[in-house]
């Protein structure tokens, strides 16, 4: 997930794992979104673009899934399992 554009989808590229996928929600450094062809060819990385300004949900059911998280996590019933981790060396 990246949300300054420029140079930082290409770095974080570098470090996935094939057939990994880039999801921009932003462009916080104003340059262009910049991932070099080879990746996306050689490594099957996938690119797509998300902006929560322009929901694809009708108000009533983002309202509605909004106040069921939020009862969810009253109760404490939300859960966020982590696979793995892994050391930055």
């Amino acid at each position: 997930i990246d949300s300054l554009a420029g140079d930082g989808p290409a770095q974080l590229a570098e470090v996935m794992a094939d057939g990994g996928t880039i999801t921009s929600f932003g462009a916080m450094t104003e340059q262009p979104l910049h991932v070099p062809a080879a990746l996306l060819l050689f490594r099957r990385m996938t690119v797509n673009g998300f902006w929560a300004a322009k929901p694809r949900l009708p108000p009533e059911e983002i309202g509605r899934l909004i106040g069921e998280l939020v009862t969810e996590a009253a109760a404490g019933r939300l859960e966020l399992p982590v696979a793995g981790t892994y050391r930055l060396e």
